[in-house]
């Protein structure tokens, strides 16, 4: 974290709860974002997670603050209040997760059974049960076992193959992380050459969850929902792969646990996503909640909900919610408090 920046948090920390909130009222939802809830060292995310991961006593500690603060909020009363055009009552929350990641089975399921606070678990259906890895770890695990080899030969030689496939960047490391979905097959030529085994890495760590896993989700009383197939980046498809990948995750997820909710999150982000891809979405099968990341903001989409960085651990829960109420209000003066789309 820059000075600057920990600074601003420093002094957003000293402000109380209280009136932060009053000011934001009709920003009443929080809606955490988390991807693992680990207490080990996971090299699939450790270098594509800007904030790293929390663990078990973090984000116990999350849960804590936000029942002093907040309260729960069922995935039925929220889905109610939208689609009945009613306000949420305020100083609402419910914890999402995003992946499918075992450690969050393993380490937040009975936590939140136990504090009695509802989730979300959105799923990319095309990795459970550890079938594959997504494009975005592959970078990571590449990145790691490139990183401990120490070797000026690999990093040259990873380089060329990354020009030769058309990425062309300076460091082998920054050709990696500029990998995308479109061209995710480099992974697997750059793993073939240096002799890396994706394969031997899903046998050995299993990150997702297992089949077995998710239905126990379901039996705890946690509602499952799509995070698409395989987590592409959404600007950089079709809009007919969005939809796609969206609506073919939320089937399996009916077909295979019985999920009868409706509701999806964006992998990555969405922004610059355009009206017409909801249109599309709601044409062929519509979705009771979308949600996206753009923290406390509103949009024009009505059922479109934000959620914010669980993950971050460059502070404490209560503070970073204090930055973001500030944030907010700094929003609201400047008029920026929705976000708008373009047509197409």
């Amino acid at each position: 974290m820059s000075n600057k920046k920990a600074l601003f948090f420093k002094a957003c920390s000293l402000l109380p709860m209280a009136p932060l909130m009053a000011l934001n009222k009709h920003s009443g939802l929080f809606i955490p974002i988390y991807h693992a809830i680990t207490n080990e060292r996971l090299i699939h995310l450790e270098h594509i997670l800007p904030y790293g991961s929390k663990n078990s006593k973090q984000f116990e500690n999350d849960l804590d603050l936000l029942l002093k603060n907040l309260n729960p909020v069922s995935y039925a009363d929220l889905y109610a209040c939208i689609r009945d055009g009613k306000p949420v009552p305020p100083k609402s929350f419910i914890i999402t997760f995003d992946d499918g990641l075992r450690q969050t089975y393993e380490n937040a399921t009975d936590l939140m059974v136990k504090k009695g606070v509802p989730a979300i678990f959105f799923l990319n259906t095309g990795v459970l049960d550890n079938k594959a890895l997504l494009h975005r770890y592959k970078a990571s695990i590449l990145l790691e076992f490139i990183k401990q080899q120490n070797n000026h030969n690999l990093e040259h030689k990873v380089e060329a193959i990354l020009k030769l496939n058309g990425i062309m960047m300076p460091g082998y490391a920054a050709g990696i992380k500029a990998i995308n979905y479109k061209n995710k097959q480099v992974f697997d030529i750059l793993a073939n050459e240096i002799n890396y085994s994706f394969d031997d890495y899903l046998k050995k760590h299993k990150p997702y969850m297992s089949s077995e896993q998710v239905k126990d989700l379901k039996k705890k009383g946690f509602i499952l929902g799509s995070h698409s197939t395989w987590h592409p980046e959404y600007w950089n498809i079709d809009i007919n792969e969005q939809v796609n990948q969206t609506q073919s995750a939320m089937q399996y997820l009916k077909e295979h646990f019985n999920e009868t909710n409706r509701t999806f999150s964006f992998p990555f982000t969405d922004i610059k996503t355009p009206v017409s891809f909801f249109d599309a979405l709601k044409k062929e099968a519509p979705f009771e909640l979308l949600f996206g990341s753009q923290k406390l903001k509103k949009d024009i989409i009505p059922n479109m909900i934000h959620r914010f960085d669980g993950d971050n651990n460059l502070s404490d829960m209560e503070t970073y919610l204090k930055t973001l109420l500030v944030f907010q209000s700094l929003n609201k003066m400047r008029g920026q408090t929705i976000v708008n789309r373009s047509a197409n």
